[in-house]
């Protein structure tokens, strides 16, 4: 069965990042986490940081219309993840960033939301996943793409909400 993506149900999304994305595994532990020749992604999920994963984990379930909008939940909780995410190794990176994916095929009927979710992950991937990045970031120009009647800044919403988060005034 198939890992449902940000890709689904898209008509006419790009191959190529359709290919990367599918190849990328949820849940692939790092290799020193590999028990014999069983994986074990229960022990991946304890080893990660509980604070991380409940954060993720609260959007994930999160039913609200627009979780994502200025000053709500969503908002707040992707800001508290970039600061977490900028500090750990890569190979746990993304493994989070595969939950995240998870989170925003689960929010994929709001474009704005959707929107700002990309944008974090664009933030997150930027330096250290170039790969991954040029995925988050054709995903995010694709999804803006579908609403061309809104100018919205997501970019600026995203960083005002890090800013207010780091207990900084936005542009500081």
């Amino acid at each position: 069965m198939a890992v449902p993506t940000l890709l689904d149900g898209i008509p006419g999304c790009d191959a190529q990042f359709d290919i990367y994305y599918r190849s990328k595994n949820f849940l692939t532990p790092h290799p020193a986490q590999r028990v014999g020749a069983v994986t074990l992604p229960e022990i991946i999920l304890a080893m990660l940081d509980t604070e991380i994963l409940r954060r993720i984990n609260n959007q994930k379930r999160e039913h609200t219309a627009h979780p994502f909008k200025a000053g709500s939940a969503g908002l707040d909780d992707f800001a508290f993840l970039y600061s977490r995410l900028q500090s750990i190794d890569v190979a746990e990176l993304e493994q989070y960033l595969d939950l995240i994916d998870k989170v925003a095929s689960g929010h994929i009927d709001c474009k704005s939301c959707t929107a700002k979710i990309l944008v974090f992950c664009d933030l997150f991937t930027r330096e250290r996943l170039p790969e991954r990045n040029a995925f988050y970031a054709a995903r995010y120009r694709k999804t803006v793409s579908q609403r061309p009647d809104q100018k919205r800044d997501y970019y600026r919403e995203v960083s005002e909400s890090i800013a207010k988060q780091m207990g900084q005034r936005p542009g500081q």
